[in-house]
């Protein structure tokens, strides 16, 4: 796929707004056109931002927003997709944020040693638990 991204930043509504810190707000237009089906996708995203033009070219923005999706894919996707934490049923007491907890701390672990696939090496610990301690150094 080839995606082209513009964006248009504004300082102009600071001072109007009751948006708490708001420095810049900012359109961004996209244009994914997908070699294999020969189809188009437009869209736009609406942004605010507390960081000044000083802080923050339109450029810097862009990637900022990149960035974000970047998190999305490499963290809550694993979480829905790998560990299907939307079916999860703990929704009493602490029990959903320890879950969530531990979720999270397993991906980081697996990341740190260097997986790039976090669902074949969980796939291999539950065909063999003595990997997982051997993961650990213990």
């Amino acid at each position: 796929r080839i995606e082209t991204q513009t964006i248009r930043v504004s300082s102009l509504l600071k001072g109007y707004s009751d948006f708490p810190h708001l420095e810049q707000v900012f359109r961004i237009d996209r244009v994914t056109r997908f070699k294999k089906k020969g189809k188009t996708r437009k869209e736009t995203a609406l942004g605010v931002t507390s960081l000044s033009s000083g802080q923050a070219s339109p450029r810097e923005l862009l990637d900022f927003v990149r960035g974000h999706w970047e998190i999305e894919n490499r963290l809550h996707w694993i979480r829905d997709s790998v560990f299907r934490e939307d079916t999860c049923t703990t929704r009493t007491g602490n029990g959903a944020h320890v879950m969530a907890t531990l979720r999270n701390m397993t991906i980081s672990l697996l990341r740190v040693a260097g997986s790039k696939s976090i669902a074949p090496v969980l796939d291999s610990f539950s065909n063999n638990s003595s990997r997982i301690f051997r993961f650990l150094g213990l």
